[in-house]
């Protein structure tokens, strides 16, 4: 990528809007959080759909600069991240996993990306996910996300088997906070 300026500031942008009685906060991950974050991605609901890194391999990527890696904690427990990064206009999820799904963890954090993607002047976020990924699949939709197509084998698992993926989007103009 070229001309990425991530933002530090761990506040939350004006479009973020906690539910009800939400108890989960978001901020950026630190090194330390690296454990925690790779232990996410092994979860048996996730290790279908992502792959596996390594802690050493987390804290790298905590450590570059053309990404921005938040972990969203309920009560003290790290119970989710989202990894994004942008080149100015252009804003892409490139992961969201969570500890509990379906208790609205992935929905937060994902308001929270589009939050901080459209006030920093994002026009449109993109995101893959697998085709058989249903309930991630209906999570982007509900949030005004467009499937824009399908990548056949357009993903490699860790056992060398193929799977679509579908690229979704979202405009500016699309965004509902």
């Amino acid at each position: 990528m070229t001309g990425v300026i991530l933002r530090s500031d761990p506040e939350e942008p004006a479009g973020v809007r906690r539910r009800e009685g939400e108890r989960l906060e978001g901020r950026l991950a630190t090194e330390a959080d690296s454990a925690a974050i790779a232990a996410l991605f092994a979860l048996p609901h996730a290790r279908g759909f992502v792959h596996i890194p390594t802690e050493e391999q987390v804290r790298y990527v905590i450590g570059k600069a053309d990404r921005e890696m938040w972990v969203f904690e309920r009560d003290g427990e790290l119970v989710g991240h989202v990894m994004l990064t942008d080149d100015e206009w252009l804003w892409e999820v490139r992961i969201v996993v969570v500890k509990h799904p379906r208790q609205g963890i992935g929905a937060f954090a994902m308001r929270h990306a589009m939050g901080r993607a459209f006030a920093y002047g994002a026009h449109r976020m993109f995101l893959e996910v697998v085709e058989r990924n249903h309930g991630a699949r209906a999570l982007y939709e509900s949030l005004g996300f467009t499937s824009e197509g399908r990548y056949r084998d357009g993903y490699r698992d860790d056992d060398g088997t193929y799977e679509n993926l579908i690229p979704y989007g979202i405009l500016e103009s699309e965004y509902r906070p």
